[in-house]
């Protein structure tokens, strides 16, 4: 059985990240330590416990699409479609200071794998099938830090978060 679209998507997605964010010295290429925002762990799905680690960590979240039937003229059966998805990257420091500029870096490096958008769809995209991707939309992303709550104190999640959408194109059969 082929994958949908949904789930090509979703691995297409969490290869690029873990392609472009998750090798040791990636980011900082001119020191023999690796840079500590290099993410640990990638994960599709729903709930994430931040208190397990390892840190940086990455979500990929998407659990809704919007349907259109299509416009005037279009083919019998097209259908327009719209996967919401949502990453956050979190990453755990000593200080608000440092876990502000971890979630900048981090909220930047994800936008600069989402920037590669035409790859990841074709990496996504099986010919013959009926759905196809068109384009990758960023949406809206946005950062916070959280710190010194209960019995953590000295631990601050430097959290990144940015929402896009994936438009794609199903055609119905022609029969």
């Amino acid at each position: 059985m082929t994958a949908t679209l949904w789930e090509r998507l979703d691995d297409a997605l969490l290869d690029a990240f873990e392609a472009e964010m998750g090798t040791p010295d990636d980011y900082d290429p001119d020191t023999d330590t690796p840079d500590p925002l290099w993410v640990q762990e990638f994960e599709a799905g729903d709930t994430w416990n931040p208190d397990r680690g390892p840190f940086p960590a990455l979500l990929l979240l998407s659990d809704t699409a919007d349907i259109d039937p299509g416009q005037h003229g279009a083919p019998v059966g097209a259908v327009e479609l719209s996967y919401a998805y949502t990453v956050v990257a979190v990453a755990e420091l000593s200080t608000y200071a440092t876990a502000r500029a971890a979630a900048q870096t981090l909220l930047y490096r994800i936008r600069q794998t989402l920037s590669q958008w035409p790859a990841i769809l074709t990496a996504a995209h099986v010919a013959g099938t009926q759905e196809t991707p068109q384009q990758l939309s960023m949406r809206r992303a946005r950062m916070e830090v959280r710190g010194r709550q209960g019995s953590n104190r000295g631990r601050y999640l430097g959290i990144a978060v940015v929402q896009f959408s994936v438009d794609a194109t199903e055609r119905g059969d022609s029969t």
